[in-house]
């Protein structure tokens, strides 16, 4: 039960840049610096409205955000076959 639980830790990092891609735009992106920024609406529940949250990213890292995704399925596949037996 331990390496589930250090699934699901691992799953909550990776769960913003998800939120992100699913429920955000692409806001921008600096030639530069490589830099994409994602905007959403998140809710702020204390003062019951909306407030814009971001998120900037290279590509670089929205490629280690995938694997890492990967690592974290072979890894819950391992567990459901040990659980199967």
């Amino acid at each position: 039960m331990e390496d589930a639980r250090a699934i699901r830790s691992d799953a909550k990092e990776l769960v913003i840049i998800r939120d992100f891609l699913a429920h955000g735009h692409l806001y921008g992106y600096d030639s530069k610096t490589g830099v994409y920024r994602f905007n959403k609406l998140d809710n702020d529940k204390e003062h019951l409205m909306h407030v814009q949250d971001t998120l900037d990213t290279t590509l670089k890292g929205l490629i280690g955000a995938t694997v890492k995704i990967q690592g974290l399925f072979d890894r819950n596949h391992r567990i459901n076959l040990g659980l199967a037996g």
